[in-house]
């Protein structure tokens, strides 16, 4: 079953470019994301995404991490 629903052109344009923010190509994409649990998924999705964003710029900057381990064990042998 199909509805139609009447936006204005303001609210529509909003939503276009909100949905191409997240990668949508349509406005119904963007609805449907907007039904109970998308969001939540379009939320982890984001998360995730600026999660590896982080990792990626604290690579950048400092280079590998060293394995903490050895240096705790180091430390409760004394």
């Amino acid at each position: 079953m199909s509805q139609t629903v009447v936006v204005s052109d303001n609210l529509y344009q909003r939503l276009q470019t909100e949905a191409q923010r997240r990668g949508l190509s349509r406005v119904e994409d963007l609805l449907e994301q907007w039904t109970p649990g998308g969001e939540s998924d379009h939320q982890r999705h984001e998360a995730v995404r600026e999660i590896r964003a982080f990792r990626e710029r604290m690579h950048t900057k400092y280079g590998d991490a060293i394995d903490s381990v050895d240096l705790l064990r180091a430390d409760r042998l004394r």
